[in-house]
């Protein structure tokens, strides 16, 4: 082709004009892309990842073996209730399966209490060891599930780690009570699981089965923690990403939504009978707080300021306590900020819906869990609590792992720079976690800890007093129960325990300051038994015996099924020598509580003193062989048989408890009586020796008897 150009000439004429074709420019060749790795190797990987995470969280949990219960509701879930200390029985699953007992309903975890009392009895160890292991199989179960979701080892890796050794989720495996917990994740991963494998099928193989299967698992999840009721809108994010169901880069599509909404109906129907049975047995249980005593408003507010809470502890998680005192109203500026944070995240968050979705699902993850347990309705009095933080973790800890693999690809060196930070900081939380778990060893450390980390916190001044008065330090407890006290005058446990350190410290005054808190205890919460036995047991120590037995009488209607009342009920009637009364309280208190020790040994006393002499001896005996420290009984043993004229047996009594207790001096000088007694001359002096030895003054007591008996002026 060419183009008419004008010449010097005047003349037209006709050349070609051509274009230059560019050169072509020289290029790197393009670098290889890394193989993929194989089927084998993926597995490998994923089981290496795994027994990784497994070990680590073993070392950080594997104190908790030999920790032991704590008296922070572990009587109630375990140590003193009466239906799971009976192990699996027919009456024990009917009972876990009919009652709202701790106001809740949640019989899978009664069942997997009782299984420990099967197999592991009281002692701590074993029930400690399953919360472990349910853990660890969790932490697995999650690794897998987010890695069929991501197809990335790295990003499950990461999840499952921070899920596995987080120190805010060590109070939902160190404390027992929180069984449901674990159990509920547990539940929770093979449901999503499930779901996951139904929702990847092709429409045409789905099937309501599969379905079922799915709603089945999820049922078993409310029956552990009712907090799996967000399970369903847990999937619906999951539909959105990584499934892809319901993607964000596109307009929402009715005909593409309904159907997601439609086969959840089922799941959903069954969170919602698990609100209301909830709801329910928590407002029986007088668990539910009114709006008279926190306002909505407050609820709100407490809400924002607790969800930002939670975000801190998942980076910064110190300062960590079993019980954060609800402080009302928060302050403007606290409340303000707070608000201001939550909607600037969940605005990037939506922003950047269409690129990365996985944020906006992490995101709505971590809130949308948390919403049964934020205080909208307000349970209990705490404001935040460590274990709510189980569950809705995960969604933060997927949304930046899967973050940090995303921008590994997009921008190689920030990358690196960010998963090498997240690496560190998964790292750095393995020995505060290990520390965290250290404050679970006993009831005195754990509360201790958490008057170190809060302020005006009643709950643990009066668990912290209460565990003083077990470990028999009344005088330590003492000032603690009473600053309960101060905290909340209307508290009937914290007056009781505040009741029973006075009585028990007897200075002058202390009995009247002791039966003036019982009281008290006994208006501010009247369906308390165990206010009203220790209030009879007040009296009945200042003679009032027929009110006393009437207090008694009223602890055994508010819980028949509690022993201490016939116990306290046949004590006294027994000192009024009303015997045969006091033989059948003591009968029934047995009947209750088979395993107590000291209630059989009183039941041998009553039965003696009515002439039963075989029935007495086979209550002092089975009372020993659960305790066979109590020197009370093998005394009284000895004694019964030494009057029945079996002075052999005595003596081998006698001589089983010194072998045993070679510090029990009233044993020894009662078996220096019944040497003497018998004529044993040289027999009673080598324990006169030894007592000379270890105990001189009652050695010296035990002369002066003799003496005075031989001058006819006593007995031994």
């Amino acid at each position: 082709m060419g183009f008419w150009r004008g010449t010097p000439d005047g003349l037209a004429i006709l050349r070609p004009v051509t274009r230059r074709r560019p050169r072509p420019k020289a290029t790197r060749p393009a670098a290889p892309s890394p193989p993929k790795p194989s089927r084998d190797q993926r597995v490998a990987w994923t089981a290496l990842a795994a027994l990784l995470v497994s070990l680590v969280a073993t070392w950080v949990f594997f104190p908790v073996l030999g920790f032991d219960f704590v008296n922070y509701d572990d009587p109630a879930y375990v140590r003193a209730n009466p239906h799971v200390l009976r192990g699996l029985t027919a009456s024990s699953v009917a009972w876990a399966f009919g009652t709202t007992h701790a106001s809740n309903w949640h019989p899978l975890t009664w069942l997997s209490h009782m299984v420990d009392v099967q197999l592991f009895g009281l002692s701590p160890g074993g029930h400690h060891g399953t919360s472990l292991v349910l853990h660890l199989v969790s932490a697995v179960l999650l690794l897998l599930l987010v890695r069929a979701w991501t197809g990335s080892v790295g990003v499950a890796t990461a999840v499952a780690a921070l899920f596995a050794w987080h120190p805010a989720h060590v109070e939902s495996v160190a404390w027992v009570s929180e069984r449901k917990d674990v159990l509920c994740a547990l539940l929770l991963w093979l449901t999503l699981g499930t779901y996951t494998a139904y929702a990847r099928r092709p429409p045409a193989s789905r099937g309501p089965l599969r379905l079922a299967v799915v709603a089945l698992l999820l049922a078993l999840a409310l029956m552990a923690k009712p907090m799996a009721v967000t399970a369903p809108f847990l999937m619906l994010l999951v539909d959105v990403w990584p499934l892809g169901r319901l993607p964000l880069d596109v307009a929402p599509d009715v005909a593409r939504v309904r159907p997601l909404l439609v086969e959840k109906l089922p799941l959903l129907a069954l969170s919602a009978l698990s609100c209301v049975v909830t709801f329910a047995a928590q407002r029986a249980g007088g668990a539910v707080a009114s709006l008279g005593v926190l306002s909505l408003p407050e609820r709100l507010g407490n809400a924002a300021v607790a969800l930002v809470a939670y975000l801190g502890m998942f980076f910064r998680p110190a300062g960590l306590a079993v019980f954060y005192p609800h402080p009302g109203a928060s302050p403007p500026f606290v409340l303000g900020g707070s608000v201001l944070l939550l909607l600037a995240l969940t605005w990037g968050a939506w922003h950047t819906r269409r690129r990365f979705p996985f944020l906006l699902v992490g995101w709505l993850w971590f809130v949308g869990s948390l919403v049964p347990v934020i205080g909208l309705v307000q349970v209990g009095e705490q404001a935040l609590a460590d274990r709510y933080t189980y569950v809705p973790y995960v969604g933060l800890s997927l949304a930046l792992a899967e973050g940090a693999r995303q921008l590994l690809q997009l921008h190689a060196l920030t990358g690196r720079a960010l998963v090498a930070a997240g690496g560190a900081f998964l790292l750095a939380l393995v020995p505060v976690a290990r520390k965290q778990v250290g404050t679970w060893h006993d009831s005195v450390t754990l509360f201790r800890r958490a008057l170190e980390v809060t302020r005006d916190n009643h709950v643990a001044e009066r668990l912290l007093g209460a565990a003083l008065l077990d470990s028999g330090d009344a005088t330590e407890a003492e000032p603690h129960l009473r600053e309960a006290v101060r905290l909340r005058p209307g508290s009937a446990a914290a007056l009781n325990a505040l009741g029973v350190a006075l009585t028990r410290l007897s200075r002058p005054g202390d009995a009247e300051a002791a039966l003036e808190a019982f009281r008290r205890a006994a208006v501010a919460d009247p369906g308390d038994p165990d206010t009203h036995n220790n209030l009879g047991n007040s009296l009945e120590a200042r003679g009032n015996v027929e009110d006393a037995l009437a207090e008694y009488g009223e602890a055994i209607r508010l819980a028949p099924g509690s022993a201490a009342g016939y116990r306290n009920t046949g004590l006294t009637l027994a000192e009024l020598g009303r015997l045969e009364e006091a033989r059948h309280a003591l009968e029934e208190a047995v009947r209750i509580e088979p395993g107590h020790a000291p209630t059989l040994g009183d039941l041998g006393t009553v039965l003696a003193q009515l002439g039963r002499v075989d029935e007495a001896l086979e209550r002092y005996r089975e009372s020993l062989r659960l305790d066979p420290a109590s020197r009370l009984v093998r005394h009284q043993l000895a004694r019964l048989l030494a009057r029945s004229g079996r002075f052999n047996d005595a003596v081998a009594a006698l001589r089983q408890g010194l072998d045993r207790d070679g510090d029990d001096h009233g044993g020894r000088v009662l078996l220096t009586q019944l040497y003497l007694a018998a004529g044993q001359q040289e027999a009673a002096r080598q324990e006169m020796s030894i007592l000379e030895s270890k105990a001189p003054a009652e050695a010296l007591d035990l002369r002066r008897q003799l003496q005075a008996a031989a001058q006819g002026r006593g007995s031994p």
